[in-house]
């Protein structure tokens, strides 16, 4: 799983610095030294998006991509949405960053109510081994506009026997960190076999 996501970042920051380079066509001046590129991302959650980022970020300059330097900026999920939509409310992106990540919901909603604001990858990457649903999201007119980052948790199941035999109640699941989730797992497989 962790290969995947750690795929699909590189997909993104692949394809973003392929925008980057597009978006500025190169003069005659600038071929003559190597350019260095800059895309600035805008992600939350120092739990996962942001390490996540950082390590695909790293993986991307050690494939060869060193000429490429990535910020990542950790701005709330909120800020975001309501900078992006000042943004292209206003015409005026200049201030936004190379990469966003947003939610399936507020995706969607740019995609449909701020046509051409977004690159059209559609026959840049290949969405096959994407899961559909996330795809569609991404998706108007036909044409796909970002790439998923993750499938996110739909929902939680679990024994509650097992858990009890480990020494743990649901309580000890509200609120907690995918590190503490992780060891409580642990436990529940050291004490159950299961």
């Amino acid at each position: 799983m962790k290969k995947r996501i750690l795929a699909l970042i590189l997909s993104l920051l692949m394809l973003g610095s392929c925008l980057c380079s597009c978006a500025n066509a190169p003069t005659a001046e600038t071929n003559k030294e190597k350019a260095d590129t800059t895309l600035t991302v805008w992600c939350w959650d120092e739990n996962f998006n942001i390490p996540v980022m950082e390590t695909a970020c790293k993986y991307y300059q050690a494939a060869g991509h060193d000429d490429v330097t990535v910020n990542v900026v950790n701005v709330s999920e909120d800020d975001v949405r309501s900078k992006c939509v000042a943004a292209f409310s206003g015409g005026v992106t200049d201030d936004l960053p190379d990469i966003i990540l947003v939610g399936d919901f507020w995706a969607k909603n740019f995609l449909t109510n701020y046509k051409g604001m977004f690159a059209d990858l559609t026959d840049a990457i290949d969405f096959s081994d994407f899961a559909n649903y996330k795809v569609q999201c991404l998706t108007v007119d036909d044409r796909v506009y970002g790439v998923p980052f993750d499938s996110g948790v739909a929902g939680m199941f679990y024994r509650k026997d097992y858990l009890e035999a480990a020494g743990y109640t649901a309580e000890d699941l509200v609120g907690i960190t995918w590190p503490e989730m992780i060891e409580i797992a642990k436990a529940v497989k050291e004490k159950t076999g299961k």
